[in-house]
């Protein structure tokens, strides 16, 4: 295994809960409503996938997203009762949005792709010269990648292709032979392209998880990968490197985070978790490429939205 340095996650109490939906140009904020969330990211190319819930929201707001005036979903949480660090754990385009009662409560639930718009709807025409590398591909498929920022990549960048090549179709199937030709899997994380080798992990600091830094139970060997649960920690990131000291010493170890889990309710008896799958093996710490420069989403202005919005169902 890796010898590579650790770090302790903070304490963690006093769950709280950031929530932004809008479009391009603007949008709500919300922290003091309601809202339950199951957010399930994996190592694949295929969108992240979210389901959020508000409970309560204005029907002005509700119409907006039923309308899809409103189109992509920001959650972040933190932890504390006053000067709260927020970190983000999910970003995407929404794609369902229902409305339903349950007693009083309005409950509005839609679910989102990370990614999504940009995974399906981006298409590349070009040829590479002669003398070009795969740096320079991925430059081509993030220009095409509306919305989409870069993340952690880490590719071949001084191999030339002896001969021009064509690239033509999907982005999405261009970076598949980016990916396989670089031993790596390529996603989409929180609305950045990451490339990550599979001998590899991120450039994040490593977490150590033991039942004093939040694991939940005993962790449990299966043919996926080591599964553990813990409190929610929203810096868990797809291959990221995590520490294992557990009261079951032959799981013990450096793992790479293959999936993850986020579960929350920011009601105090709602569950605030993250179930984790982890790969072991050996893994090393490699560079990421140099960032390019991409020209920045806009600033969007949000009306803070702190009333309770509708309660109940008025005859």
């Amino acid at each position: 295994m890796s010898t590579l340095s650790t770090s302790q996650p903070t304490r963690q109490f006093g769950r709280a809960l950031r929530l932004e939906v809008g479009n391009d140009s603007e949008g709500i904020l919300i922290e003091n409503l309601r809202v339950t969330f199951d957010i399930q990211k994996g190592n694949v190319k295929h969108p992240n996938k979210a389901t959020i819930t508000i409970f309560n929201l204005k029907e002005s707001n509700r119409y907006k997203l039923a309308t899809k005036v409103w189109t992509y979903a920001r959650l972040s949480v933190g932890y504390g009762l006053s000067n709260i660090t927020y970190q983000l754990i999910f970003e995407g385009n929404i794609t369902r949005v229902n409305d339903q009662r349950n007693g009083m409560d309005i409950q509005t639930v839609f679910e989102c792709g990370d990614g999504r718009e940009a995974f399906t709807n981006s298409f590349v025409s070009t040829t590479m010269a002669k003398g070009a590398t795969y740096d320079d591909v991925i430059d081509e498929c993030l220009g095409q990648m509306d919305g989409i920022q870069e993340g952690y990549i880490s590719v071949d960048k001084d191999t030339a292709f002896t001969r021009g090549r064509t690239l033509y179709g999907q982005v999405s199937n261009v970076l598949d032979g980016v990916a396989k030709a670089n031993n790596a899997v390529w996603s989409i994380q929180d609305g950045k392209l990451t490339i990550i080798p599979n001998d590899a992990v991120n450039d994040s600091d490593a977490i150590i998880l033991s039942a004093s830094s939040g694991m939940i139970g005993a962790p449990k060997g299966t043919d996926k990968g080591l599964e553990v649960s813990a409190n929610l920690n929203p810096t868990f990131s797809i291959g990221g490197l995590i520490q294992v000291d557990s009261m079951f010493t032959q799981y013990n170890g450096q793992y790479k985070i293959d999936t993850v889990r986020f579960r929350g309710d920011n009601h105090p008896k709602g569950p605030w978790a993250a179930d984790l799958t982890l790969l072991g093996g050996e893994f090393a710490k490699k560079l990421r490429r140099t960032k390019k420069p991409k020209k920045p989403k806009k600033p969007v202005t949000y009306i803070y939205s702190t009333d309770v919005g509708d309660t109940g169902v008025r005859g």
